[in-house]
């Protein structure tokens, strides 16, 4: 007789309030060409960078609890966290200040460059890959 489980969880790390945008900088695609931002990562845990095949958001789900604690209490680290927000942010405003200028066809544009960048992200996940097997 094989039981199922009544219910699953997921357990998350809990970011430290100092470093508190991680997971906003990891759901942003700008770290794929940020090299700081990817340091950012790297840095936190260089094992587990590789071993999520640079996958910032899929390592925030697995970093060890201490090894968050710790890095909140780097002020290098903190310092190197603060720098990639600051940079996400002025791209952010831009943004917002230009979205706010277009015209709607200028808009659609916008999002077509958007999802170019995503594509060329994901041929570079994809070729990097292939080049590991």
């Amino acid at each position: 007789m094989s039981t199922r489980p009544l219910r699953t969880f997921t357990i998350v790390p809990s970011i430290p309030e100092s470093l508190n945008r991680l997971r906003e900088v990891a759901l942003n695609l700008r770290w794929a060409w940020d090299r700081e931002t990817r340091d950012l990562f790297r840095r936190l845990d260089p094992e587990l960078w590789e071993t999520s095949r640079h996958n910032p958001v899929l390592m925030l789900g697995s970093v060890r609890q201490e090894r968050l604690d710790e890095a909140a209490a780097d002020d290098g680290y903190v310092a190197q966290y603060r720098r990639a927000c600051e940079r996400l942010d002025r791209v952010h405003g831009a943004r917002r200040d230009e979205v706010h200028q277009l015209s709607d066809q200028r808009v659609v544009g916008g999002v077509l460059v958007a999802t170019a960048a995503a594509f060329i992200v994901f041929r570079k996940v994809q070729m990097g890959r292939r080049a590991r097997s």
